[in-house]
Parts: structure tokens; C-alpha cells; sequence
């Protein structure tokens, strides 16, 4: 059995953590008391750097294995070689070729299954001609942009693999197949695991390489335009294939395909493809989200904060910040934290904008910026709570139940993002503020250089935004600044719409078989929702976890189950 240890090191010029190996045994040879010569392997589990003031060193906690013990293998560093389905096999159209979608299709074929995998966006090269085009003020592609295509939205939105989930096993062996692929084998023992959006791709095209030697077949610009429906020998519904159309080329018929199941894993933002579901049969249930801002730093004034000037004489990572408070009785906190990146354009739609963040690997631009978001529960926009939020006003009315109306966070979603488009005007450029400015409630305040490259428009924002959202930001900045002095300064700006946090629709599922459920709670057969855009994930980790929670339980149900 080896010997676990922790080690702690100060902060040094030189890149020495965890790349210098024989810093590490010495460290360990003296912790254990043991001769350097008596280790013989040293496997490292987590590396972080502990900001606190009264701490501000490097921690890393290893496994030592000593002569005579088994070492195991480690971490595959070459992609696996799956088997290729019989004929037979049951065959599964996977709709998304996000995080959720591409591990529910490698597990699928790992167990023997035939794959066909539809995507209504480019591949991960061909996506960078409307990214440019979308920078440049150009508009934007409804079905291949930041949101949509081979990847999902984390390819070219920073690639950030955080996640609260406790399996920790299940966590590893999601990046054990990112390693596999190409990622830096750094991000198995990273505290904030990260491949970043230039590295990301390469990845992912790899993954792809891997499910086509499989057998699986891949379909780019393949927008699915409806589920096709059939009722079984009981009365009940059941989902037989999908319809779909070729983007490549729009004027012609739309093609079936058929199939013994269908995953539905389509991200967070196509919200069409819930009206598909929903027209099926599906049955869409309201859920919580979050909207906000995006706020930016200097990362030079992060880093002040966080390390107190070391990283300029030390090798240290751009520093990172979480923030978070309840201001009337709702979370506001930060989110999607991006040190050393940029704000990028995020929207799916000609006539709206979004924002998001992404970075590199190195993380070396010169802005940090981070989502500052308000907690938002389908009832805040029923009844009076809609009214006395903003968002009756937003959206010219309101349900009185979340019931009435299950896409209404949708709706919500769409009209901060169309008032915003009109604020910025046009060409994707952004409304945004003085951060002072906008706790103060005049003015737009001074602005400077940023890192979003479409251009911006001063705006008020606090009269811009929907009461209960400017209101409880601008409470929870005074209270951020309480916590991080220096946080509301002259230097800081915001941008807005952060809008695309998370689903604000669930489609509802069996707890147990996981296929989706229709209005009645019956089950709409052959049907599986899954990922960020069916509600049951955030990130690119838990997209990828539910994409494998799918697949098992897809495999059992088809297991001899001959091919439709």
C-alpha cells in the first residue's frame, strides 16, 4: 500500500511545482524519513497553492510507493481502441456533440452499440470561421457559434473542469479520457483542472477520432427538426428516430433517422430543441437559474490581492477569486471566474448578445473578469414577485404559476438579451458601466480598455436592468468590496447581459431508467434527456457525468434488444 504525504513548499522564482520531480522525492525522502533510494515511484494527487495571507505556499498531497511495493500503472496517455458494433446492435442517435453527448456516445459504443452522433454545428476547426466573423461585429450563425457545435459552449469558452460533485472516482476517470486524448496529465491533480480554449479543441478532435474508429458515425451542420413519435402495442408513445436537415445544404428535404433511442444532449442554449420535446410529448419543468453581469478587472490588481505581489518576482498562476452573499433571501455570487482571459460574444441569436469568458492555457491576458450573477427562482417571475423584480416589465406580462408557463426563464433569458442588443447597438457590441458608477446609481462613469474586442456602448446600467437583478447586484457589491477592498474601484467595469449560466428548463426523467416522462408522469419511451440543456448538469465535468449516468442505464435497457 504506498504512503500517502503532504508536502509544502514556498513560493519560488523558478517553475518548479509539480514539474521538478527530484524537488518532490527529496521532500518526501525527508517527511518519511526514508532514503531517497528507497522510493520508487512518487504519484502526485493534488497540487494547490494556498492563498491565504498567513499561508501563501504550494501544498501537495502524494502517494509514495517504496521498493518492493506494486506500482500500478498510471494514466492511459494514449486514446483507447474500442471494439466496432456488430450490425445488429441496437442503434442510438445522440443529438449534441457537447461534453454530455461525446462521453454518453463513447460509453454507448465502449458497450457494444452502433452511434450516430448529430451536430448542428461545425467541428471544432470549422467553428472558428463564425467566432471570427461574431468578434468583427458581423452577426452571428444560429446553429454554429460559441454555444453550438463540436464541443459544446466550454470549447472556445475557457475549458474550465470544476465541479462539486463527490464522486471523486467518477471525476477522475473523466479527465483520465480528456488525458488520454491529449490534455496536459497536470489536470488530474490540479486544484482548478483547466485545459484552456486553445488546447481544448485539439482534444476533442481526438475524442471524435476515437468514436469514428469505433464505428461511430459523425454528422456535422445536422440539425434535428423533429422526434419522430409512435405508439407502442400499449397505448404508450415511443420515440422511433429523428428528423433532420443538412445545413450544408438548406433547400433540401429533411432525412429520418432511425433508431432504437434517442439521447437528447443539446446544451444549455438550444432552446428550440426543447420545443422539440415538447411537442413529442415531453414534459418541461421550470427550474432555477442565474443572470447578471460580467465584471472585469486588471488581472494585475487581482494578482495584488491574492498573492500581495509575490507573482511578479515568483512563478505563480493568474489568481483567482469566488465571491459570494444572499441579498434578500437570494444568492448573488461570482461565476465563471476567467484570470488571465477575455469576455467573448455568446450569443445564438442576430438580435441579442451575451456575454461569457474564456482563456488559454497560459492564462496571460492582461484582464481577469468573472459572471456576477443573481440567483433567479421560477417564482420570482410569477405574479407580484414579477412585478416587483422588473421582470412582468421585461417581458410585457408574466404567469401567475410556473406551471402555466414552464419556458418562461427562457423568455426571461431572451428579453434581457434583445434589451441589451438594442442598448449596445448592434454588431454585438455591449452595454456597460463603471462599476462605481453603477453602486453610486449615475452616470456611467470612466471607461478602459478591455478585453471584449466588438466594441461597447455606455450605458446605465442600473436603470437597464430588471430591478430585483441591478438592485441585489449593487448590494452585493458593497458587500464583495467589504470582502475584497478595491473590488468596486474606478478600474473595474461591467458588462451585461451574463445570461446563459445555466438551463432554466428541466425536462422531467424517471429517477430510475433515466428516459424523459410525458405530462401524465408516463414515460415517453426511448427518449433521454440529458446534460446541461435537459437541467441535470452545470459544467463541463457533471455534463460529461450525466452523459455517463445516461448511457449505463440506456445499455441495460437495450442490452438484447435487437436493432430497429
Amino acid at each position: 500500500m504506498p504512503t500517502p504525504v503532504r508536502l509544502r513548499f514556498p513560493p519560488s522564482p523558478e517553475p518548479a511545482l509539480p514539474r521538478d520531480r527530484q524537488l518532490l522525492l527529496t521532500a518526501a525522502s525527508k517527511a518519511l524519513g526514508i532514503p531517497e533510494n528507497e522510493i520508487a515511484e512518487l504519484r502526485i494527487q493534488k497540487v494547490s497553492f494556498d492563498g491565504r495571507p498567513r499561508a501563501r505556499r504550494w501544498e501537495v498531497r502524494a502517494e509514495v510507493y517504496r521498493s518492493g511495493e506494486e506500482v500500478p500503472g498510471g494514466p492511459a496517455t494514449e486514446p483507447p481502441r474500442l471494439g466496432t458494433a456488430a450490425p445488429s446492435a441496437p442503434h442510438v442517435v445522440v443529438v449534441g456533440s457537447g461534453p454530455a453527448g461525446l462521453y454518453c456516445a463513447f460509453d454507448l459504443l465502449a458497450s457494444g452499440l452502433r452511434v450516430t452522433v448529430l451536430e448542428r454545428g461545425g467541428d471544432v476547426h470549422a467553428r472558428r470561421i463564425p467566432l471570427a466573423r461574431i468578434h468583427r461585429g458581423l452577426g452571428v450563425d444560429p446553429d454554429s457559434n460559441y454555444c453550438f457545435g463540436e464541443g459544446g459552449a466550454g470549447t472556445y469558452s475557457d475549458g474550465k473542469l470544476y465541479t462539486r460533485s463527490g464522486d471523486k472516482n467518477a471525476v477522475r476517470r473523466v479527465l483520465e479520457l480528456l488525458v488520454a486524448h491529449g490534455a496536459d496529465p497536470s489536470i488530474l491533480s490540479s486544484w482548478r483542472p483547466h485545459v484552456g480554449s486553445n488546447k481544448l479543441p485539439k482534444v476533442i478532435q481526438s475524442l471524435r477520432g476515437t468514436l469514428i474508429a469505433a464505428g461511430a458515425e459523425v454528422r456535422f451542420h445536422t440539425r434535428v427538426e423533429e422526434l419522430l413519435v409512435e405508439l407502442d402495442a400499449g397505448g404508450g408513445r415511443r420515440v422511433i428516430g429523428v428528423q433532420v436537415r443538412d445545413l450544408a445544404h438548406p433547400e433540401q428535404e429533411c432525412s429520418r433517422v432511425a433508431s432504437d433511442a434517442v439521447v437528447f444532449a443539446t446544451g444549455h442554449s438550444a432552446r428550440d430543441s426543447l420545443e422539440l420535446a415538447i411537442r413529442a410529448g415531453a414534459r418541461a419543468e421550470a427550474k432555477g437559474f442565474a443572470m447578471g453581469v460580467r465584471i472585469e478587472h486588471p488581472q494585475s490588481w487581482v494578482d495584488q490581492q491574492q498573492y500581495n505581489g509575490l507573482r511578479s518576482e515568483h512563478d505563480l498562476p493568474a489568481a483567482f477569486y469566488e465571491l459570494t452573499t444572499q441579498v434578500d433571501g437570494r444568492g448573488v455570487y461570482s461565476f465563471c471566474m476567467c484570470p488571465g482571459g477575455w469576455i467573448v460574444p455568446a450569443t445564438t441569436h442576430v438580435d441579442r448578445v451575451v456575454v461569457n469568458g474564456m482563456s488559454l492555457s497560459r492564462r496571460d491576458s492582461p484582464f481577469a473578469s468573472s459572471g456576477l450573477v443573481v440567483q433567479i427562482e421560477p417564482r420570482d417571475w410569477c405574479g407580484k414577485r414579477a412585478i416587483a423584480n422588473g421582470l412582468h416589465e421585461l417581458c410585457g406580462g408574466a404567469p401567475g404559476d410556473p406551471a402555466e408557463d414552464p419556458l418562461f426563464g427562457v423568455r426571461v433569458q431572451e428579453a434581457l438579451e434583445t434589451r441589451c442588443a438594442k442598448a449596445g447597438g448592434g454588431r454585438s457590441r455591449l452595454p456597460v458601466q463603471n462599476v462605481a458608477a453603477f453602486v453610486r446609481g449615475e452616470g456611467t462613469g470612466s471607461l478602459h480598455e478591455t478585453s471584449y474586442h466588438s466594441g461597447s456602448t455606455p450605458t446605465e446600467l442600473h436603470e437597464l436592468l430588471p430591478t430585483g437583478i441591478a438592485e441585489r447586484l449593487r448590494q452585493a457589491l458593497i458587500d464583495f468590496e467589504s470582502k475584497m477592498p478595491g473590488y468596486v474601484g474606478e478600474h473595474a467595469q461591467l458588462f451585461a447581459p451574463e445570461s446563459r449560466t445555466s438551463s432554466p428548463v428541466r425536462l422531467a426523467r424517471d429517477a430510475e431508467h433515466l428516459h424523459v416522462l410525458d405530462l401524465e408522469g408516463r414515460p415517453l419511451h426511448g427518449l433521454y434527456p440529458c446534460g446541461e440543456g435537459a437541467g441535470y448538469a452545470g459544467g463541463i465535468v457533471s455534463a460529461a457525468l450525466d452523459g455517463r449516468r445516461v448511457a449505463e442505464r440506456l445499455c441495460a435497457r437495450l442490452a438484447g434488444v435487437p436493432s430497429s
